[in-house]
């Protein structure tokens, strides 16, 4: 027999389950900065720090308007896009103790950012507006735009530049300020840096969503005809011929081309053609015609040639290539960024000369120098060094052309060499690894937004604020050090800092809250988290001296089962209290950390080794009561390592990702994470039952959702090895019943097990198409998620022998009506309302729909319901009896409103010798034969209220949802003319035996 013990913990996982299925599972151990509230990215940084992609300081604070340097951001970029192949570098500026070496390798393989011409890195320069711009064209593979000539101030912009700049602002990721200009010499701030990557990340996804790839070696496409491919596609194989196709999207002829062949005939692309692979005799393109071609080989030369009827609207030349243009051959634009020998007598209308090293065959028919380039730069032109400046001669018949202006040269070892945009690369959903920033020493800077207001001016030189630091512990005074902080202004984030000497410091602040948030000792480096608040009001502080007291320091020791430590790393602290969320920092040197704390509870989240970026899950808790610490000893010992695979549906090896894993027998949630490499992973997990339930997958579009349950015993995994297949994928769509397509979104579906446990799977919805990782089974549709709202909707499908069914999974949307629903006993109303259907001849499911504001959406087929309890968010049902009909054009009642009946028992539950019992929840069925009603009643300091009509009714049991301890009750009682009998209720239990 199920006890409603089991009933309720089952619905308490259910509900946890919901809630992590909606949110990256990183948030139930990343915390919040408490500097990101209320700031403009205060959404994305909080999302990326849910995912454990960014943290923050040592002092618990993200610090969002300070300016991130090119080392720091190279292995933000790493992490967030998946990147992990290394290539060895020659920058004479990086050491391989460097903390961001390995990221270097990485950045360096994938090729999204280069050094200085003199042979330097710059890891610790700051990155500008216009360099950010690059890196994220490069990033995407996106097309030069001259939109940046919109901007005041990019007029005179290097040519390296401009181009990317109007090409991420076509894309909407950076934009300008209201003074129509772009600042792109303003350093980046930290927050600009997580938006414009999310917003990068976000395109990323969506180029990727449906890609067709050519990985094997053939001809494609029909013999005779034309093929419509309404995708992106990638070509990552030599020797592929693609024939008599229309492609929509973007072409992408990759890597794995290397030096091998690959024809294009009779091919159309509407969207961006990037050459990445081939060599030099490799690309042929006969009878094409192309929008817009970027050849951009990371190493080696590249042959292009293009014969028959090939027009190309625009050819930009990024490495060193050979461009062969037959006879009867247009390029409309040529734009040389790098070396390249033109040959054939193909037509060129308008050539732009980027580089040195240009060798053409015959002049183009118009000839242009870039901005960046000197006038006096030459080219040879048909065995002829003449200067590009030089107008060309015109055939006849054709209007000359300008001839190219001058500009200044960017001065050298300056500006990062040329890192020109390229194609919109389809590729697919990136792996969220969460890492955490490095440490530098932090400095307040007031870069704007992406979409920024004007520039806050810099505090005057009045100080007005004054204070102290002194320590509990008793130690000496800091004679010299910095104190942080921070104010939110205008919704910004904005740092300040203040020399701190023989312990006192002072400082001009504006009217405001601000935050005290942390410490740094400038004759030890050593740093102390500090989380500090106090208002400025009419010039002046709400205290005339600010007395900050450093808590006591508590030391402690990290290492794993073996003994060993990392070096050089931090450790992450999160304050668990209910009232109050604070992150903070500890430095971790050979394995020992010092943690100032005030009392509170907490939980040390992960260890980060700063040297590989590894960062390792600990979900260890401690408490600080008067100072002292509990556990005396902080002794953390990391489990044993245990080691797993993970594969593709068809066995192919998944190359990198991230895989999520809970635990599954405590009472509260624990969430850790490998890092997927070549199909393997680690885990460091303590003895338990756990489930991976999400992975994060370089080359896929979606979150894909995984349900494999292990346990670990003495160190050991059951089963072990860990093997864990990624279901087969089923493709499926959502659309309005008026034929539109919910364009983007989520869906969440689930199946019951035999041991009636269930499990969830999430997809992301793009353009109305989905694609869910399954294996066989019964599955109901849970929920569509699409904006801010969730839309219930009654959908079932199985999975068997590799098919669904139906198939194809054919979402539709019923039309949306609205209603209200109000209280008479409180505030707007908000929760969960349960609505059944009654038509006779129907199947009754039921629909949860969500009130927000004591407004709800109705997505139901036409028919007959009702709308029969209420469930706010305390749990508190209340029952109800509104019938609603929906037709084709429009409900009746047309205007629906519910009002919730007035609540009419009231009552007390104590045990017999008067105290309370926990706060929690109690159970009432009907005793009516035949009825199955029951109602789920929330009690606070031992009483309770609710709605229920007339009939006779029993308390059955009580939960103590802190301890999950059910308490039998059997409590009768009648409602009889809307009063209870007795009135009030009051429930005595005996004493718990313990």
């Amino acid at each position: 027999m199920i006890t409603k013990q089991v009933l309720l913990k089952k619905t308490i996982v259910f509900m946890l389950i919901v809630c992590l299925t909606s949110l990256p599972f990183g948030t139930i151990f990343a915390s919040k900065a408490s500097d990101i509230q209320g700031t403009w990215a205060e959404a994305q940084i909080t999302k990326w720090m849910e995912k454990g992609l960014v943290s923050g300081y040592p002092d618990g604070d993200f610090k969002p308007d300070h300016s991130i340097t090119r080392a720091e951001l190279v292995v933000l970029i790493n992490k967030s896009f998946g990147f992990v192949k290394t290539e060895e570098h020659s920058f004479k500026d990086v050491k391989a103790s460097d903390w961001y070496y390995s990221g270097l390798l990485v950045a360096n393989a994938a090729g999204y950012i280069q050094g200085y011409s003199d042979g330097s890195f710059g890891p610790n320069k700051k990155v500008t507006r216009q360099e950010f711009a690059v890196i994220i064209s490069k990033l995407l593979a996106l097309s030069s735009s001259d939109s940046a000539n919109k901007f005041s101030d990019t007029s005179a912009s290097p040519v390296w530049s401009k181009g990317a700049i109007g090409s991420v602002y076509d894309k909407g990721i950076m934009s300008g300020y209201s003074d129509n200009t772009f600042h792109p010499e303003s350093f980046a701030t930290r927050a600009e840096a997580i938006v414009i990557l999310d917003r990068s990340l976000t395109i990323k996804n969506e180029a990727s969503i449906g890609s067709l790839s050519y990985d094997t070696a053939g001809t494609y496409g029909p013999l005779t005809g034309n093929e419509k491919v309404s995708q992106n596609v990638v070509i990552n194989s030599p020797n592929v011929t693609l024939r008599n196709m229309t492609i929509t999207g973007n072409l992408l002829l990759a890597e794995g081309i290397a030096e091998g062949d690959v024809l294009l005939k009779d091919v159309t692309v509407n969207g961006i053609t990037t050459v990445k692979g081939g060599g030099a005799h490799s690309i042929h393109f006969e009878n094409a015609r192309l929008t817009s071609v970027i050849v951009d080989k990371k190493t080696g030369t590249i042959r292009i040639v293009a014969i028959g009827s090939t027009v190309i609207e625009k050819l930009q030349v990024q490495s060193a290539a050979t461009i062969e243009a037959a006879n009867g051959v247009s390029i409309q634009t040529l734009i040389l960024n790098a070396s390249t020998n033109v040959i054939g007598t193909g037509t060129i209308v308008h050539a732009i000369i980027n580089a040195l090293g240009i060798t053409m065959e015959q002049a183009p028919r118009n000839l242009e120098v870039g901005k960046d380039v000197p006038s006096n730069v030459n080219l040879t032109i048909n065995g002829i060094l003449r200067a590009a400046s030089t107008p060309t001669q015109t055939p006849a018949g054709v209007a000359s052309g300008s001839s190219g202006s001058s500009g200044g040269s960017a001065p050298g070892g300056s500006v990062p060499t040329a890192e020109p945009a390229s194609t919109e690369t389809p590729v697919t959903t990136p792996t969220p690894t969460p890492i955490v920033s490095p440490l530098p020493t932090p400095m307040p800077t007031f870069t704007p937004e992406v979409t920024p207001p004007a520039p806050t001016s810099s505090p005057g030189p009045v100080n007005n604020v004054f204070g102290t630091v002194t320590r509990a512990d008793g130690k000496e005074l800091f004679n010299k050090g910095t104190l942080y902080l921070v104010k939110v202004q205008n919704g910004i984030n904005i740092g300040y800092e203040t020399s701190v000497i023989d312990g006192k410091f002072d400082v001009k602040l504006h009217d405001g809250d601000y935050q005290i948030t942390g410490i740094s000792d400038s004759n030890s480096s050593e740093w102390i988290s500090l989380y500090y608040t106090f208002k400025v009001s009419n010039e002046q502080p709400n205290s005339s001296s600010l007395d900050i007291v450093i808590p006591k320091g508590h030391e402690g020791s990290v290492k794993f089962q073996d003994g060993t430590s990392i070096s050089n790393g931090s450790l992450s602290v999160s304050r668990i209290d209910p009232y109050l969320s604070v992150n903070f920092n500890a430095r971790i040197v050979e394995g020992k950390f010092t943690l100032y704390l005030p009392d509170g509870n907490y939980l040390v989240n992960n260890q980060i080794n700063n040297e590989t970026q590894e960062q390792i899950s600990l979900n260890y808790n401690l408490k600080i009561v008067n100072g002292q610490i509990d556990p005396s000893q902080l002794a953390i010992v990391i489990p044993p390592k245990t080691t797993g695979t993970i594969a593709r549906a068809d066995g192919s090896v998944v190359s990198s990702g991230t895989l999520m894993v809970h635990r599954t027998d405590t009472p509260e949630v624990q969430g850790y994470f490998a890092q997927v490499r070549e199909g393997e992973y680690s885990l460091y997990l303590p003895d338990g039952n756990y489930q991976a339930d999400n992975f994060f997958v370089n080359n896929m579009a979606n979150r894909i959702s995984i349900d494999y349950k292990f346990t670990v015993i003495n160190g050991k995994t059951i089963p072990n090895p860990l093997a864990i297949t990624i279901p087969k994928a089923y493709v499926g769509s959502v659309q309005n019943t008026d034929g539109s397509v919910i364009k983007n979104g989520t869906i969440t579906v689930y199946k019951t097990n035999v041991d009636g446990s269930q499990s969830f799977f999430t997809a992301v919805i793009y353009q109305g198409i989905f694609t869910l990782f399954l294996p066989e089974g019964a599955y109901q549709l849970f929920y569509l998620s699409s904006g801010l709202e969730q839309i219930r909707l009654n959908y079932s499908f199985t999975i068997a022998n590799d098919q669904s069914d139906p198939n194809p999974l054919n979402i539709i949307v019923p039309k949306k009506y609205t209603g209200t629903i109000s209280s008479e006993d409180g505030p707007e109303v908000e929760g969960w309302l349960g609505v059944v259907r009654t038509d006779p001849e129907k199947p009754t499911p039921k629909y949860f729909i969500k009130v927000t504001k004591g407004e709800f959406n109705l997505y139901l087929p036409e028919g007959s319901y009702e709308a029969n309890t209420f469930t706010d968010f305390n749990q508190n049902q209340t029952p109800l009896s509104f019938p609603i009909t929906i037709g084709k054009e429009q409900t009746s009642p047309i205007s629906i409103h519910i009002a919730l009946p007035q609540k009419n028992i009231t009552g007390t539950l104590t045990y017999s010798d008067g105290s309370n019992l926990a706060d929690g929840l109690f159970f009432v069925n009907s005793t009516e034969s035949g009825s199955a009603f029951q109602l789920t009643v929330s009690i606070i300091d031992g009483k309770f209220d609710f709605y229920l009509p007339d009939g006779n009714y029993r308390v059955m049991s009580h939960l103590n949802l802190t301890d999950k301890i059910s308490t039998f009750i059997g409590t009768n009682f009648t409602v009889i003319d809307g009063k209870s009998n007795p009135g009030p209720v009051v429930i005595v239990v005996p004493l718990p035996e313990w």
